[in-house]
C-alpha cells in the first residue's frame, strides 16, 4: 500500500508547483467565503457557486459543504498559496489509493492483485485532473467517502452482517457532502451483494437509502426548495431527445475508452448539439460498449467474481452522470467525473493479475502497465502549470470550441494588462476573433451544428474583442484606428442588455473618451444588473474618483473590496480614494496589510509612497518608492513619484534625472513632461525646458495647468531664440 502511494505521488509531484487556473481563480483564490471564519460559516449553508451568481443559487445544482471546508482549511494552513491546496488534493488521493488497496485485497484475496489495482488507480492519467486542478478536489473527496463506505461494508459483511452498517452509512454521508457523485453508492452497495451471490442485505440498503434521504433534506434546506436544487441545470444545451439518447451512448462509451485507453486527454470536450450518422466518435463509443458487454457476459458465465464486479462497477459509478446531462455543464465527458469509476477499471486489472500463475509474469505485467500509465500522467501534469499553458493546450485539443478560444483570449488580455506587450494583445485579439468565427454562419447563412455555441460564448467573445480594441486605443495608439471601442460596446449592450460585463466595458470606454457622467451612469447600471460584479463596482469607484466625487468613490470601491478582498488592484485603488478623501489613517492601515500579503506588487509600494509623501513623510515615501523600483525598474509612475519627492526635498539634480527617466517610460504623460520642464526652468536651463513644455502642451492642450504653463513656455522660447545656433 505504501509503495503504491509513494510511486503515485512521485509521478504527480510536479503538480505541487502549479498555480491557480480556470475555476480556481473564482472558486478558491478570490472566493470571499474562504477569506474568514464568518464568511466561511455562511457559505456552508448555501449553493456551491452562490458567491459569483447575481441570482444566487438559482443556477447551480451543487451543494458541497465538505469541499468548502477542505478548501478553507487548506487555505488557512498554507496562507492561501496554491501549493497548500495541491497538498490537500495529494492527501485525499493518497487516502483513496489506500482504500482501493484494502478493498481489492479483500475482494480479490491477495496482496499482489491489490497492489496492481491500487498502483494503476494511483498513476492512471485520469487522476491528474482531480489532483493537479484544485477545483476538482471534490472528486477525490467524494471518492474517499464512497471507498471508505465500500471497505466498511465489506468488513460488516465479513463479521456476519449483524445490526446495521452504520460505519458505511456514515462514510457514504461524508462522500455526499463532498460531491453529489457519491450517490453512486446506492447502486454499488447492492451490486456487491449481487456479485457475491450470498443474499441481499435489505437492512443495509434501507440504511443507505435513509442516509441519502437525510442528505436530501439538508439540500432542501440549503437551496430553500423542496427539490433540493436537483431540478436546476448548469448549462442550457437544448438537445433534442434523439441527441440526448445518442449522447448518453457517446458518454458511456467515451468513458470506457478513457478508462481502458487514455490516449486523448482533453479538459474541454464540448457536447456536440448534432452529429452525422457516420460520426467516428459515436461509433467508437459503440465499439467500446460492445466490448464491455462481451467482457461482462463472459465474466458472468465463467463466474469470475473479480472481473464481474470490476466491469459492473463502472456503469454504476457513472450512473449519477446520466440523470441530467445539463447539470454537468457543457463538458459532460470530463476526466475528473470518472474518478470513482476508475476504481472499477483498476480492479479489472487487479483481477487479471490474480489470474496470472507465474509471479514474475504478474510483476512484470503490473510494472509495465503502471509505467505506461505513469509516463502519460507525468506528461499530463505539465498541462496544469498555469492558465496560459492550460488554455494553449486546450486550443490544440479542442480547435473547434469557441469556449477555449475566448478563454485563451481572456488569459492573454490579463497578461497584457500586466506587461503592456503588444504581441500579447494581438494574440488575445486573434483568439477572440477565432471564437467569434466559430459561432458564426458562413456566407450562405449556414452554421456548423456540430459546434456548441452558447449565449455566454457569444457574449464573452464580443466583450473580449471590444476590450482588446479599448486597451489598444489606450496603450498602443499607433496600432489602432481609434474611437472604435465605444461603438463596439454599444452594439454589445444592445444585444446583451442584461450583461453587467457589457455595461462595464461601455462605461470604461465612455470614460476613456472623457464622458464621465455617461460612464458613471453605465457603471451604475452594471452594478444593478449584477450586484456581485467586483469589476463593475471597481470601475464605478475609479471613475467617480476621477470626477472628484470621492465619498461616493470610496463607497463603491469598498463594495468591490468586500466582494473580492483578494484583488490587490481593488485594494490599491481604495487606498488612493481613502487618502484623497482625507481618510489617511484608513488608507495607511489598508496599505500596511497590502505590503504584508502582496509584498512583491510594485503598485502597493508606489501607492504607499504617494500617501506617505502627501502626509509630508518624505523619507518614508522615498523608501516606499525605491522599493517599488527594486521590484520593477521600468515602472514609469514610480520614477515620476520619486522625482516629485526629490523635488520637494530640494534635490533638483536628482529630481531632474528621475523626471527624465519618467518621460522616457511614459511618453504620453503630461505630468512627467511638465514637471521635467519645471525643474529645468527652476535650474535656469530655460531653453532645455522648451521641448518638455511643448510636449506637455501637446498632450493636454486644455489641461488645468495650461495657464501656468504658457508664460513659462514663452520664456523658454525666448531663451532658446537668444542662444547662439550650433
Amino acid at each position: 500500500m505504501l509503495a503504491a502511494i509513494a510511486i503515485s505521488l512521485a509521478v504527480l509531484w510536479r503538480a505541487l508547483d502549479g498555480g491557480f487556473v480556470y475555476d480556481d481563480i473564482a472558486l478558491v483564490q478570490r472566493n470571499p467565503s474562504l477569506q474568514s471564519w464568518s464568511s466561511f460559516a455562511d457559505a456552508l449553508f448555501g449553493p456551491y457557486w452562490e458567491f459569483v451568481r447575481p441570482e444566487g443559487g438559482e443556477s447551480t445544482v451543487q451543494w458541497r459543504p465538505l469541499t468548502m471546508t477542505v478548501l478553507f482549511l487548506g487555505g488557512q494552513l498554507g496562507a492561501s498559496q496554491p501549493w497548500a491546496f495541491h497538498a490537500v488534493a495529494f492527501v485525499l488521493h493518497a487516502s483513496c489509493i489506500a482504500l482501493v488497496f484494502r478493498f481489492a485485497e479483500r475482494w480479490l484475496g491477495g496482496v499482489l492483485p491489490a497492489f496492481a489495482t491500487a498502483l494503476l488507480f494511483g498513476v492512471h492519467p485520469l487522476v491528474v485532473e482531480s489532483t493537479a486542478w484544485i477545483s476538482a478536489v471534490n472528486d477525490p473527496l467524494a471518492a474517499l467517502g464512497l471507498f471508505a463506505a465500500a471497505v466498511s461494508y465489506l468488513s460488516w459483511r465479513e463479521r456476519g452482517s449483524h445490526g446495521l452498517p452504520l460505519g458505511a452509512a456514515a462514510w457514504f454521508f461524508v462522500g455526499l457532502l463532498g460531491k453529489e457523485s457519491a450517490a453512486a453508492w446506492l447502486l454499488l452497495a447492492p451490486l456487491i451483494d449481487f456479485v457475491a451471490r450470498d443474499g441481499v442485505r435489505w437492512r443495509a440498503h434501507a440504511t443507505f437509502a435513509a442516509t441519502f434521504a437525510l442528505y436530501f433534506l439538508a439540500r432542501c434546506a440549503a437551496f430553500r426548495s423542496p427539490t433540493g436544487g436537483l431540478d436546476l441545470v448548469s448549462a442550457h444545451l437544448e438537445l433534442p431527445w434523439p441527441r440526448e439518447l445518442s449522447f448518453r451512448v457517446e458518454m458511456f462509451g467515451g468513458y470506457l475508452g478513457l478508462l481502458f485507453a487514455p490516449l486523448h486527454l482533453n479538459l474541454f470536450r464540448d457536447v456536440r448539439p448534432a452529429i452525422a450518422f457516420g460520426d467516428r466518435e459515436f461509433w467508437t463509443a459503440v465499439v467500446w460498449i460492445v466490448a464491455w458487454s462481451a467482457a461482462t457476459a463472459f465474466a458472468w458465465r465463467k463466474r469470475e467474481r473479480g472481473f464481474l464486479l470490476a466491469l459492473l462497477w463502472i456503469p454504476a459509478a457513472l450512473s449519477p452522470l446520466f440523470v441530467e446531462i445539463e447539470a454537468l455543464g457543457r463538458c459532460a465527458i470530463s476526466e475528473r467525473f470518472a474518478y470513482i469509476a476508475l476504481a472499477g477499471a483498476a480492479l479489472a486489472f487487479g483481477a487479471l493479475i490474480a489470474r496470472v500463475k507465474a509471479p514474475i509474469v504478474a510483476w512484470t505485467l503490473t510494472l509495465a502497465v503502471a509505467a505506461l500509465a505513469a509516463w502519460k500522467s507525468r506528461d499530463r501534469v505539465a498541462f496544469w502549470r498555469d492558465e496560459e499553458t492550460m488554455f494553449r493546450g486546450a486550443v490544440e485539443a479542442s480547435p473547434n470550441s469557441p469556449y477555449v478560444y475566448w478563454g485563451l483570449g481572456r488569459v492573454l488580455l490579463d497578461r497584457f494588462r500586466r506587461t503592456l506587450e503588444f504581441d500579447t494583445l494581438d494574440g488575445a485579439l486573434r483568439a477572440f476573433s477565432r471564437s467569434q468565427d466559430l459561432g458564426a454562419a458562413d456566407e450562405k447563412g449556414v452554421r456548423d451544428e456540430t459546434v456548441l455555441v452558447t449565449v455566454e460564448d457569444r457574449l464573452q467573445a464580443n466583450v473580449g474583442y471590444a476590450w482588446c480594441v479599448l486597451l489598444c486605443e489606450t496603450y498602443v495608439q499607433s496600432e489602432c484606428w481609434g474611437n472604435e471601442a465605444e461603438p463596439l460596446f454599444r452594439t454589445i449592450v444592445e444585444r446583451f442588455p442584461d450583461s453587467a460585463e457589457a455595461h462595464t466595458g461601455l462605461g470604461v470606454a465612455l470614460a476613456q473618451r472623457g464622458d464621465l457622467p455617461g460612464a458613471i451612469a453605465e457603471l451604475e447600471h452594471a452594478t444593478v444588473v449584477n450586484p456581485k460584479s467586483s469589476e463593475a463596482w471597481f470601475n464605478h469607484g475609479s471613475i467617480l474618483a476621477r470626477a472628484g466625487r470621492l465619498d461616493e468613490a470610496v463607497r463603491s470601491l469598498e463594495h468591490a473590496h468586500a466582494i473580492d478582498p483578494t484583488d490587490p488592484e481593488i485594494a490599491i485603488e481604495l487606498a488612493r480614494a481613502l487618502a484623497d478623501s482625507g481618510r489617511v489613517g484608513d488608507a495607511d492601515t489598508l496599505l500596511a496589510s497590502l505590503r504584508e500579503r502582496a509584498s512583491k506588487n510594485a503598485d502597493v509600494w508606489l501607492v504607499s509612497g504617494v500617501v506617505a509623501a502627501r502626509e509630508r513623510r518624505l523619507a518614508d515615501g522615498l523608501a516606499f518608492v525605491d522599493r517599488a523600483l527594486q521590484l520593477n525598474g521600468l515602472f514609469g509612475e514610480a520614477h515620476l513619484e520619486k522625482a516629485k519627492i526629490l523635488y520637494e526635498l530640494a534635490q533638483l539634480d536628482r529630481a531632474f534625472a528621475e523626471f527624465g527617466r519618467a518621460c522616457e517610460l511614459l511618453p504620453s504623460s503630461f505630468e512627467a513632461h511638465y514637471q521635467c520642464g519645471r525643474v529645468l526652468f527652476a535650474l535656469g536651463a530655460k531653453a532645455e525646458a522648451l521641448p518638455y513644455f511643448e510636449r506637455a502642451l501637446a498632450l493636454a492642450p486644455d489641461g488645468k495647468f495650461v495657464e501656468e504653463l504658457r508664460p513659462k513656455l514663452e520664456e523658454a522660447k525666448a531663451a532658446a531664440a537668444s542662444e547662439p545656433k550650433r
